[in-house]
């Protein structure tokens, strides 16, 4: 290397190590032991794709050549030695992010990646490497990916991060895919902005594996064989049998026959080697042959004596390891001496042919061959092998010429590139079935027959501003021809793209000309041309095969520009409670550079971290995220500015903070607690609070505080303005030994939207007063058996709710009120009760109820009264006779064998059981009874009938035998039933009362109670069903109880419907069972929190086990249903797994997804998430009833309506008198939203008076929330404390909680709420106006309410999409004056087109009825194409008919007989009428009609009679004197309607002659 040389190389290789920061000092020191090798080495990084070198010029990337400014500063300041070092001078301090490099693939010509066939998916081929030198976060980092037209399809993938290449499907090499190469082109891209890339074409190798077997080569005659042995590997699973002849003279040594295989892998594992095996039916047979391993021909070897004939098996095995073998049997036929083999005559062996110009007509080659039999006919064959190289695609075909020649054709041309050999075998054969086979090879000369393809690299990038030759791309060609010059591809440019842009043309790396200035262009389109290195056979011009590319190259973008705000000051308001993340404003700057990221910062004036900005591709967005403070800083001014990493610039932003009523009132210090005597209401307050509110400051100013009770209204009350807490109701201390209440406080009187809330907790401590008296606490009832003598009964015990100052020790005495008669049977000592009688019998009294009066010690003795009930025990001192007695049970469900009732016989005793025994004695397998008990028991097997049993009881005591009778009816009741069943709570009488018949009416009040539920729902009695008489679980009083009904008329009715329906005739009802109802629609969360302090809802426990009453003479079997209160708020429960199903109207579960995590695939119109209906359209005239609301802390309701006046939405609350009057209602009033909500201590009304129409005929939705300090209505999608959607208010009343019974009332209400408004105690009732409009999504805590299947309706329930909620749709909106004027305009154009078509009609009618002259023998009518004839109905006139050629004029009334002139054959005036006349003159009519199509229009039409005999009415035109046979004398008996025709065919007379008195012919009658 001269040193010119050695100084050049030495600077570039300088140049490209140049990547020193600016911020920081870099010492590069590099040496030079051995630079010739060193640089000759690095000249070798690239090469072609067919593995020459190629040449290379140095990558330039802009910055790698050029030191930018900012480096400038940096000297050389070590010159001596072999490496060299810089030191920075005055370094800037400022970070660079710009992407100055593109990526660089480390030795992409090197790369000879090779994987062999039949890998599976995912084997790793090669890892690529890419280096870019930018800094790792901006640019730096290098991602790889396939470059591929569809993704998708492509051959292999890459990990992005690795550069590992991997397989994406199993390649073959072998027939038919003949994979061997393939190309695979890889992308390198970094992360810097603007992006970069590099792309690498590496040729994969699949290299050849050992999974072929030998196939052999068979002529078209032979047969195939079956058997395949079992320890040979052949996938083919086929072997062919061999069939050959020789002369029984054939010398020694002589060529017998030839085996031929092929294998079509590759290499040695395509070699194929044979040998010759013993059959297995005859193993001698293999002394007689040799065979060549290499060649397959068989020799004699022995002399074959007399044996005709010879069985041999053939191996054909691959070199392979391991290697691959196929089998076939060969057997020999020995023909007589004189018989030989046909000869070839000087066959060809090896002919040389060209691909794709080859004339197909002209013989490839041609053979001949001498039969060696007394003819010359010689049978050639061409045998086909399995593999290409054979002709198993029969590319060569075989013709034969005269006796002995045959010639070789190309059936289609060849092609290098699929096959470059082929080894034909052609067989000649005498007639003696001898044959002899030649090889032909035919070698195939490669042919410039195919064009260049480009790689999918179609974009290229370059930095702007860069110098004279940077590389811009490298394009990559490949040429299928496989051999060269057809496959060596160069590269150039269109002419007009040489001023920016040169390739080299080996490499086809792109560079650029001249420096660009993407401000000015930044795209280009580039055409490069790939062409072959020989002329081409396609072209026929002497020119190489040539393919354009059409390239994109994209000029990059540099920060070479400074972003500029787009003003100076930025102003915004923002509110103090304004949330979190909230934009206050966005600031804008421009930047020229559209590569620049600019980032926002703040970088003053963000006083305590108020404010975050976050950068967008456009703005910078200032947020707040902090809480904001107008009392503590009412003004920020912030500095913010903009960078795009090199350059920055700023700008101001002021914010002003907006006071807002943001801190809740303040209590004044006080003492919480405070003691009073319990019972006892002082006059003065007990506490006096005091708030002041932060927001003023001031607080020697008003403070606006309103004081409201939050909690213990109930007991206590506080004046809105002073804060006086005052006890409103006697505080008893054995409820609770101190009262809690919590006093709240709210600023702006409690009144503007805004306002806020605080709280206080007060307790109230009890002293105690002794007001309360004892009460027995001792064992009650006691037991005194009968026929006893006296003595004590039992000893006695109190307890006292006072304190024990005011309790024990207790005085016990007979009350001095009881009666006489238990003052003489009873006393008391002490604390003994005795019994001052002998010999009680129950028999007279069965118990007694004593009262005891006792007294307390306190300071003020207390005395109560309690009751002992003192039952006389039983003896079996009386006989029993005969009884009878009914037992009702209703089937629920299958169970086992359960009790009934008890067998019943008359007998005073009622504790006698021990001494009884019962046994049935009728025949009846589904009843048994206990023999000690009498219990009967009954079978799920009974059906529904009335079952008459016989029982026989014994007494043994008594020594008596009496029989008893008991009638069971047995009903089934379904699920069905007792899921929508009503319910009613009876009070003033026991269940046992309730089922006892009434011995003069012969009914029970069970019985009564179906009776009047047939009447009041007017259904069948046998269609009512009351099958639970029982006492509830919730309720300890056992003189109430409980009845559940049901009734169905198909289906069963619901339980809304039930209920609301009932309640209508609830004081008819008390009437006729003479008892007190309590309540319909058993709730019992009605009384507020009786049974939960918050949350309440009740569920329908079912319980298998019967509900069972027991009475002497009648007993009732029915279902155990009772309501249970939860305490919590009643939702849907998510199913497990989509069990039970939760969707509703047959619709399908999915697991996953959804909010609950499943979701439903429901059909039109089931809209909902559980595909419910989610509209409703209302007509204005009904309502829709929908189960009830539930008691919940929190609850929320929201519904979308469309109206066009006003109306209630809904009610839900009690439909007649009841004690708890809780009610709630939504309605427009004069257009705007109405919401009264009673929890049941006063009724509060929401109205928001500002709000806008909402009766306008637009979709608008309400949002209700209310929970025990709160209730709330917010319309549309407004903000809280919006003043003209958003209204709040506080419950009325000390109640805390919406306790409502009663069906939910969609679009009206079924009562007149004045009705009750007395009674109800309610200062605001809601409208009694129907709704009329749509209503839609209707849900209740989230949850939706099914609108398309309503409890009880009484409109047709319909969607908002329906045909009919058109038509209400349609009125929303519109005046009902416009809708008048709009129907009185379509009644007139009704009545016009009526008028219109009359007119057309009559018309016709003229037209076809002629002038009054005519003498119409014929009606003819001028039809239509399609449904001609239809006009006969109202143009065909008979009348027509009835007009005389001469007589009077007819004017619709019968014409008289006398006006009629006979007529025969010829007129009087000897004048016959005109048929000729009258058929051009209606003909002339219909030509000229325009409505009369089609003009000319001549059709043959098939009649059905077609070709009958009698078809043709020619006969009537030729009646001649000489016809006698024809005879129409009987033509005038048809009356005058036929006058016509009998004058033109008729005999002398006429038809209104009286004289004739002919009779028709026979055939006519």
């Amino acid at each position: 290397m001269t040193s010119k040389s050695y100084q050049t190389r030495h600077c570039k290789l300088r140049k490209m190590l140049w990547t020193v920061s600016p911020a920081v000092l870099v010492i590069i020191s590099i040496g030079f032991t051995a630079p010739t090798e060193a640089l000759n080495q690095g000249h070798r990084r690239h090469r072609l794709h067919h593995g020459e070198e190629q040449r290379i010029s140095p990558k330039r990337h802009g910055r790698e050549i050029n030191i930018p400014p900012q480096f400038q500063s940096y000297v050389a300041d070590n010159r001596g030695g072999d490496g060299f070092s810089f030191t920075p001078i005055q370094p800037e301090e400022k970070s660079m992010h710009q992407n100055l490099h593109k990526p660089d693939f480390v030795d992409c010509g090197s790369y000879r990646p090779s994987i062999p066939e039949g890998e599976p998916v995912d084997t790793p081929v090669i890892q690529v490497k890419a280096l870019d030198q930018d800094p790792p976060e901006s640019g730096g980092t290098v991602t790889y990916s396939i470059v591929s037209g569809n993704e998708m399809l492509a051959d292999f993938a890459v990990d992005e991060h690795t550069g590992w290449i991997s397989t994406r499907k199993i390649f073959d090499r072998d027939e038919p895919a003949k994979e061997k190469e393939v190309y695979v082109t890889v992308q390198a891209s970094d992360n810097g902005n603007p992006r970069l890339d590099a792309v690498c074409t590496l040729k994969v190798k699949i290299t050849d594996i050992n999974d072929n077997t030998a196939q052999f080569l068979l002529s078209r005659r032979f047969n195939q064989g079956s058997y395949v042995p079992e320890h040979e590997y052949n996938p083919h699973l086929d072997k062919y049998e061999y069939k050959e002849s020789m002369p029984q003279d054939l010398a020694l040594g002589q060529v017998v026959m030839r085996i031929s295989a092929t294998d079509i892998d590759d290499g040695n594992n395509g070699t194929v080697v044979y040998a010759c095996e013993p059959h297995p039916q005859n193993p001698n047979d293999v002394e007689f042959f040799d065979i060549s391993s290499a060649s397959g021909e068989i020799t004699l070897k022995k002399r074959i004596g007399n044996q005709q004939k010879f069985q041999l098996r053939i191996v054909a095995s691959d070199l392979g390891v391991p290697p691959n073998s196929a089998i076939t049997d060969l057997s020999i036929v020995v023909a007589e001496p004189s018989q030989r083999p046909p000869e070839f005559i000087n066959p060809p062996t090896l002919i040389h042919l060209d691909e794709y110009i080859y004339n197909l007509s002209v013989p490839v080659a041609t053979l001949s061959a001498r039969s060696n039999a007394d003819d010359e006919l010689v049978f050639f064959e061409l045998v086909n092998g399995q593999t290409q190289p054979t002709n198993k695609e029969a590319i060569f075909t075989l013709e034969t010429e005269g006796r002995n020649t045959a010639h070789i054709k190309l059936d289609r041309q060849l092609d290098y590139e699929s096959t470059t050999r082929y080894t034909l075998t052609i067989r000649a054969q005498n007639k003696y079935n001898l044959a002899a086979e030649t090889l032909l090879t035919v070698m195939v000369n490669d042919k410039n027959d195919e064009k260049p393809y480009f790689t999918e690299v179609t974009t290229g990038t370059v930095l702007e501003n860069e110098p004279i030759g940077t590389s811009v791309m490298r394009v990559r060609a490949i040429d299928t021809d496989g051999t060269a010059p057809n496959n060596e591809v160069t590269y150039h440019l269109k002419s007009d793209e040489e001023d920016n842009f040169s390739i080299d043309a080996i490499s086809g790396e792109i560079k650029t000309r001249k420096m660009f200035d993407r401000e000015e262009k930044d795209t280009y389109q580039v055409i490069v041309y790939a062409k072959d290195g020989a002329p081409s056979v396609k072209l026929n011009n002497g020119q190489p095969n040539e393919r354009p590319q059409t390239l994109k190259i994209v000029i990059a973008d540099k920060n070479d520009n400074g972003p500029v705000f787009v003003r100076d000051l930025y102003e915004a308001e923002m509110s103090e409670d304004a949330d979190l993340n909230r934009v206050v404003v966005e600031v804008r700057a421009k930047d020229a550079d559209t590569a620049s990221v600019l980032q926002y910062t703040i970088t003053e004036g963000n006083i305590d971290d108020a404010f975050a900005i976050r950068s967008t591709s456009t703005s910078g967005v200032i947020t707040v995220k902090n809480k904001l403070d107008f009392e503590s800083i009412r003004q920020y001014e912030l500095t913010v500015r903009v960078s795009d990493s090199v350059h920055e610039a700023k700008t101001k932003v002021k914010i002003y903070i907006q006071n807002v009523n943001d801190e809740p009132p303040k209590f004044e210090p006080m003492n919480s607690n405070t003691t009073i005597v319990e019972e006892f209401i002082p006059s003065d307050c007990i506490f006096r609070v005091k708030a002041y509110d932060p927001d003023i400051g001031d607080r020697t100013v008003p403070q606006n505080i309103s004081y409201f009770i939050l909690t213990g209204k109930e007991h206590f009350s506080v004046g809105p303005d002073d804060g006086c807490v005052k006890v409103i109701k006697p505080l008893d201390r054995e409820d609770k030994p101190f009262y809690q209440m919590v006093v709240g406080a709210s600023d702006e009187w409690g009144l503007a939207p805004t306002k806020l809330d605080f709280y206080k907790e007060l307790i109230v401590n009890l002293i105690d007063i002794n007001d309360n008296a004892p009460v027995l606490s001792s064992q009650n009832p006691v037991v005194w058996n009968e026929n006893q003598p006296r003595g004590p009964i039992t000893q006695l015990d109190a307890t006292d709710a006072d304190s024990p100052e005011n309790g024990p020790p207790f005085t016990f005495s007979i009350d001095p009120k009881a009666d006489m008669k238990i003052k003489e049977l009873f006393s008391i000592e002490g604390k003994t009760l005795k019994a001052n009688k002998d010999d009680f019998d129950r028999e007279e009294v069965k118990q007694y109820v004593v009262p005891i009066a006792i007294s307390d010690s306190g300071r003020e003795r207390k005395t109560g009264t309690s009751y002992l009930t003192v039952i006389i025990g039983d003896q079996n001192d009386n006989d029993m006779q005969d009884g009878e007695s009914r037992i009702f049970v209703y089937k629920y469900k299958e169970r086992n064998p359960f009790p009934i009732g008890r067998v019943y016989v008359k007998d005073p005793d009622d504790w006698d059981l021990p001494d009884k025994t019962f046994t049935l004695t009728t025949s009846n397998s589904h009843f048994t009874v206990d023999s000690d008990t009498g219990y009967i028991n009954m079978k799920s097997t009974a059906e529904p009938s009335d079952h008459v049993l016989t029982f026989k009881v014994e007494d043994s005591r008594w020594g008596s035998t009496v029989n008893a009778k008991v009638t069971v009816t047995v009903k089934e009741i379904t699920d069905e039933a007792v899921d929508n069943s009503g319910s009613i709570r009876f009070m003033g009488t026991t269940k046992e009362q309730f089922i006892k018949v009434d011995r003069t009416t012969g009914l029970s009040k069970k019985d009564k109670l179906q009776r009047e539920l047939a009447r009041i729902f007017e259904v069948p009695i046998e269609n009512v069903d009351v099958f639970t008489v029982g006492n509830s679980p919730s309720i300890s009083d056992m003189n109430f109880f409980d009845v559940r009904y049901s009734v169905h008329n198909s289906p069963y009715w619901k339980a809304e419907k039930l209920n609301g329906k009932l309640a209508e005739s609830k004081d008819l009802l008390e009437k006729h069972l003479e008892l007190n109802i309590v309540m319909i629609g058993i709730d019992e969360c009605l009384k507020e929190k009786h049974f939960c302090e918050s949350s309440c809802s009740n569920t329908l426990a079912k319980s298998d086990i019967p509900l069972k009453i027991f009475t002497n003479e009648t007993s009732f079997v029915g279902v155990h249903a009772f309501v249970q209160p939860v305490c919590n708020c009643s939702s849907f429960q998510p199913p497990n797994n989509c069990l039970p199903n939760p969707c509703l109207n047959n619709g399908i579960c999915t697991s996953g997804g959804g909010l609950d995590g499943f979701k439903c695939e429901c059909d039109a119109p089931f809209d909902g998430p559980r595909c419910e209906i989610t509209s409703i359209a209302l007509d204005g005239v009904g309502f829709a009833w929908f189960p009830s609301l539930t008691v919940c802390n929190d609850s929320s309701l929201q519904v979308e309506f469309m109206a066009s006046k006003s109306g209630l939405i809904f009610y839900n609350g009690p439909i007649y008198q009841s004690s708890v009057t809780d009610f709630m209602s939504l309605e427009l009033r004069d257009g705007k939203p109405m919401l009264l909500m009673d929890y049941g201590t006063g009724v509060s009304r929401l109205e928001i008076e500002h709000s806008p129409m909402l009766a306008d005929g637009l979709s608008h939705k309400v949002h209700i929330t209310w929970n025990p300090s709160a209730i709330s209505m917010r319309v549309d999608e407004c903000r809280k404390n919006e003043p003209t959607c958003y209204r709040t208010a506080r419950p009325t009343g000390t109640n805390s909680q919406l306790n409502v019974n009663g069906p939910f009332q969609l679009g009206g209400i079924s009562f007149d709420p004045k009705r009750l408004q007395n009674s109800m105690k309610w200062s605001q009732i809601p409208s009694k106006e129907f709704f009329q409009g749509c209503i839609a999504n209707l849900t209740f805590n989230g949850e939706y309410v099914n609108l398309g299947n309503p409890s009880y309706s009484t409109l047709n329930v319909t969607t908002c999409d329906s045909p009919i909620a058109g038509v209400i749709k349609a009125t929303l909106g519109v005046d009902y004056n416009f809708i008048i004027i709009l129907l009185i305009c379509i009644l007139v154009l009704i009545l016009l087109v009526l008028a219109i078509v009359f007119y057309r009609k009559k018309r016709n009618y003229e037209e076809v009825k002629g002038e009054l002259g005519d003498d119409v023998r014929e009606n003819i009518i001028n039809y239509s194409d399609e449904g001609g004839g239809e006009g006969d109905q109202t143009g065909y006139d008979l009348s027509v008919l009835m007009k005389p050629a001469n007589g009077p004029t007819y004017n619709g009334d019968k014409i008289p007989m006398e006006s009629l002139q006979p007529v025969g054959r010829i007129p009087d005036n000897g004048d016959g009428p005109d048929i000729s006349s009258f058929l051009h003159g209606n003909k002339q009519k219909v030509d000229n009609d325009p409505d009369g199509l089609p003009y000319d229009d001549v059709r043959n039409y098939a009649y059905e009679g077609d070709g009958n005999s009698i078809g043709s009415l020619s006969s009537l035109a030729s009646g001649t004197s000489e016809d006698n046979d024809l005879n129409f004398d009987y033509l005038p008996t048809f009356g005058p309607r036929f006058k016509k025709l009998a004058d033109m065919y008729g005999g002398g007379q006429s038809s209104d002659d009286e004289s004739y008195t002919g009779p028709p012919p026979e055939a006519w009658c």
